[in-house]
């Protein structure tokens, strides 16, 4: 299910979006021998090249998780009615109407026939944990929802710089074709998921192509998102689990009911659809090329996806049913998080930072735009003083003579 890790002085792993299931002959999926359930389905969506195989493959390292291996491409796409070219190559967008009694059976006997945990065991007697990832899946979750009723959704967030200029790099390799004979598209072979619309792009330019293809996913992932219960999802930084991995899937796990036993210490080993070794700031290659179609949809669906980010849904636990005779998880590794009251907050400090800041003459000011505070550190007595300021979603600040500005979600305080 999972590769070897990957020495930790490598970069951190991120780019994801698997390779053409098209240049890979149908196979049939059969049924299971065994008797098989899926339990409550967890389905990590994403706009293209957002990190979300270096999620999963993190999340199926969980014990009690089971996957296909990899991305379901050729399970949805050996169903007729749900293959785009049966569909008028209109995209991949399914939604509630889609779901039938007939559908749903093919999509569930798919998953189960290649069902495995993480040791690449298949099942036995259900239920299951299943965890599921594909981009093309940021253009169906009101069909998942409808299929899947117990089903959650993790919304996988990363910069849209870095996700554009990946999806520009993941075309221009094509390792990632996903219709190299789409009806109609002249440019190069299409690649990543096909998105609603994608007729009006043809004669554009490749960056005009991906930036289209990145606002139209997202667009729809968060308009789709925003119609289900949020207590049915949950968000997932990027950056968070490149940086903090173990705090981020103590977070995920807590949400999502799993139990973790695998220690992450060090970075975590790169994804098996990483092109190369990436950098922090490679998006800076393509900033010049970027700057030629960031217009005004681009920095409107980046903002909206931010605003998401800053203001996650308000989440609970998704417990195991009443009914269920499986027996209760380990503890895991973190306690729920409390309100957000200035009561919660506290900060320890190194020793000199105080004399540090006496010396300098200065204060220290830090926005945390996801808990919607500024903090000010200044030197008092010897020790260090913090104070809350509580504004909604604070981010970039700037001081002048005196004054100082700063920007939140819904404007400019001074």
């Amino acid at each position: 299910v999972l590769r070897p890790g990957v020495s930790p002085d490598l970069a951190r792993a991120a780019d994801d979006e698997a390779p053409a299931e098209a240049r890979q002959p149908p196979r049939a999926a059969a049924r299971p021998t065994t008797a098989a359930e899926l339990d409550r389905p967890i389905f990590v969506v994403s706009s293209p090249r957002a990190g979300s195989t270096l999620l999963f493959e993190t999340l199926a390292r969980a014990p009690e998780v089971w996957t296909i291996g990899g991305e379901s491409h050729g399970v949805f796409e050996r169903i007729p009615e749900l293959h785009p070219g049966q569909r008028g190559w209109d995209s991949n967008r399914l939604d509630d109407a889609d779901v039938t009694t007939t559908v749903v059976d093919r999509l569930q006997q798919g998953f189960l026939a290649e069902l495995r945990d993480r040791n690449g065991q298949p099942p036995g007697p259900g239920p299951h944990r299943f965890l599921e990832k594909t981009p093309k899946n940021a253009l169906r979750v009101p069909f998942l929802a409808r299929a899947f009723p117990d089903a959650s959704f993790v919304y996988l967030y990363r910069d849209p710089r870095e996700t554009v200029s990946s999806m520009l790099d993941a075309w221009r390799s094509k390792r990632f074709v996903t219709y190299p004979s789409l009806p109609g598209w002249t440019g190069e072979p299409w690649s990543l998921l096909l998105v609603p619309g994608w007729r009006e792009l043809v004669g554009r330019s490749l960056a005009e192509t991906v930036a289209a293809q990145w606002v139209t996913a997202t667009t729809q992932l968060l308009d789709d998102l925003e119609e289900i219960d949020p207590s049915r999802w949950c968000l997932a930084s990027y950056d968070r689990l490149v940086t903090d991995p173990t705090a981020e899937v103590a977070h995920l796990c807590e949400y999502l009911d799993l139990r973790w036993d695998v220690p992450l210490d060090g970075p975590l080993p790169l994804s098996r659809h990483t092109l190369e070794s990436p950098e922090p700031e490679k998006w800076r290659r393509n900033a010049a090329e970027l700057e030629t179609v960031w217009g005004e949809s681009v920095i409107h669906t980046a903002a909206r996806a931010h605003d998401v980010f800053a203001r996650p849904p308000a989440t609970h636990p998704v417990r195991r049913p009443p009914s269920s005779s499986a027996p209760p998880a380990a503890a895991r590794p973190s306690a729920a998080a409390p309100a957000l009251d200035d009561d919660h907050f506290r900060s320890v400090h190194t020793r000199g930072l105080a004399d540090l800041l006496d010396r300098l003459g200065c204060s220290l000011l830090v926005s945390t735009y996801q808990s919607g505070r500024v903090i000010v550190v200044r030197a008092d007595g010897g020790l260090v003083n913090t104070h809350f300021r509580h504004l909604p979603s604070p981010m970039g600040m700037a001081h002048e003579r005196g004054r100082l500005a700063i920007g939140t979600n819904t404007g400019v305080w001074r």
